[in-house]
């Protein structure tokens, strides 16, 4: 009688098992119907309330009661009159129990539970996957179907069917996530050989044009406090974009990636076939930009004297009037205010500065020459100009007036002053006298720069009280009577009266004022100087 009444027993657990499954299958259905997720979603409350309903836990004090429960759910043979019901699930779907995944309620077969945050965020685009709050409403659920491997966990081959071509590209976004966790997982990804591997068979999104990338074909890479954004490269070289979501050590070390030199950037755009890239508007501020970089080194790189040639006779000058020739153009604040609107030069458009670029130039350690390529290699970056701009707004080249571009370097591909400065030299020449040659600068000393700054101090134009002769600006003493404390001076002062600016109406902290100190005009002798400085007669 105990042993009929046992099998009695086991029975009730196994059919409470089947109506549980039958009533599981039944909601999940309704789900899958009603909920299409999109980008990836999580489910909705209606799906997790469903897996939390059909989750258990051990039974007390036999565990035997869950083991049967357990068999009965993940065992339920499928229904004849559902395989024969028109429109029904297939025989293996019947057997199959739905999950909830990023792409829909599909069988466990077809799902797959991940062991990473991170690995989640990169896959549930690309695969169903099992999110982290389906797992949570019913853990010992989605275990036991592991355990019973019903339900596929994450390996290494899922890593790379999902991102090598021909699968989707990885976006610069998905990029830095993909590198951040195979760089920190050691699960998947063990020794430094594995993780380059798994990093160079995937392919990413270029983020000018959004065509895919294969990293295999990437060996090279300019940094991109150098680069900026926008500047083209061939496509053995990682974009800009891509390479400033990625620390340069890993780089490096990652990828196996090394630095490229300007000399083979030089060597490849100056090619027949990349010098519309010079023309482009979409390339012409990260250009000037990585020249401007360049121009602060204490040598300039082989080739950079010749880009500059070649870049005077090119449209690369962003203007508020678009791309044109350096020497038709003109810096902003130069521009006179009276001119007319048809004889003025379209005005620079780009953050102009003294000194652009790092602090300490390009690193030389180590350094991989493009032109050492193939040429058919360099030649394949045509492709650069192909497509449309992607989306991606963090890695589009910034807008205007962004990234700093070198004056000095903008002087010397033709950009004009103004006509309200022009050549220094000329126009000190062409004034009529030193005041005329003050009045004139004064009314454009925002437009000087450094080198015109550095002219201006060289001419002689200046006159000192009681002499003929013209001084520049460094040789000469403001009047004793200008000065805050002229006592410190008296002794000396008969030594330097044919060296005092002869300006009467002089006076301190005017427009004036301020202009001969910054020219040099000077308050007291310098050592140097008063070493030179004649013996006084009365002294024995």
């Amino acid at each position: 009688q105990d042993q009929w009444l046992a099998m009695w027993n086991r029975d009730l657990v196994r059919t409470a098992g089947v109506v549980a499954r039958i009533a599981y299958d039944f909601q999940m259905r309704q789900h899958r119907s009603a909920w299409r997720p999109s980008d990836g979603a999580a489910p909705p409350p209606q799906v997790l309330a469903t897996l939390a309903a059909h989750a258990w836990a051990t039974s007390a004090p036999s565990p035997l009661v869950a083991d049967l429960l357990a068999d009965a759910f993940f065992h339920v043979p499928p229904s004849p009159v559902a395989k024969r019901r028109k429109g029904s699930p297939s025989a293996e779907d019947a057997r199959e129990l739905l999950v909830p995944t990023t792409k829909g309620v599909l069988p466990a077969a077809n799902a797959l539970l991940l062991h990473d945050a991170a690995l989640e965020a990169l896959l549930r685009r690309r695969a169903p996957v099992v999110c982290g709050a389906a797992y949570r409403s019913a853990p010992a659920l989605f275990d036991a179907l592991v355990k019973r491997e019903r339900l596929p966990r994450a390996t290494r081959a899922t890593l790379q069917t999902a991102f090598r071509p021909p699968c989707a590209p990885l976006s610069p976004d998905e990029f830095e996530q993909y590198v951040n966790f195979v760089k920190t997982d050691t699960e998947l990804c063990e020794g430094a050989a594995e993780k380059r591997r798994l990093l160079q068979e995937a392919a990413v999104a270029c983020p000018v044009t959004g065509a895919a990338l294969p990293l295999q074909s990437v060996t090279l890479y300019i940094p991109y406090s150098e680069a900026g954004p926008a500047l083209p490269v061939p496509p053995n070289v990682l974009p800009a974009g891509i390479v400033a979501l990625v620390a340069e050590p890993d780089l490096q070390r990652l990828l196996g990636l090394k630095r490229a030199t300007p000399a083979g950037w030089f060597s490849w755009v100056l090619q027949r076939a990349q010098e519309p890239l010079l023309e482009d508007v979409r390339f012409a501020e990260g250009i000037l930009y990585y020249l401007s970089t360049l121009s602060g080194l204490g040598s300039q790189p082989k080739g950079y004297a010749r880009m500059l040639e070649v870049l005077k006779g090119k449209r690369c000058i962003p203007t508020d009037a678009g791309l044109h020739l350096p020497g038709d153009t003109a810096f902003a604040a130069a521009v006179p205010a009276t001119a007319a609107a048809g004889a003025a030069r379209p005005t620079v458009s780009l953050r102009v500065v003294d000194r652009a670029g790092p602090e300490d130039g390009p690193d030389s350690a180590d350094p991989i020459e493009l032109d050492e390529l193939d040429d058919d290699a360099l030649l394949e970056g045509d492709a650069v100009l192909e497509g449309s701009p992607a989306s991606t707004s963090r890695d589009r080249a910034p807008a205007s007036s962004t990234w700093p571009v070198s004056r000095a370097l903008l002087k010397t591909l033709g950009v004009c002053n103004a006509a309200t400065v022009g050549d220094v030299k000329v126009r000190v020449r062409n004034c009529s006298g030193p005041r005329d040659v003050v009045a004139t600068f004064l009314g454009c000393a925002e437009a000087l720069d450094t080198q015109d700054w550095e002219e201006l101090r060289a001419v002689p134009f200046l006159c000192a009280r009681g002499s003929a002769a013209v001084y520049k600006a460094s040789e000469l003493y403001f009047a004793s009577e200008l000065l805050n404390a002229a006592e410190d001076r008296a002794d000396i002062e008969a030594l330097i009266c044919d060296r005092v600016l002869d300006w009467l109406e002089l006076r301190r902290h005017t427009p004036e004022w301020r202009f001969f100190c910054k020219l040099g005009v000077k308050e007291h002798p310098g050592l140097g100087d008063a070493l030179r400085l004649p013996a006084d007669p009365r002294e024995g």
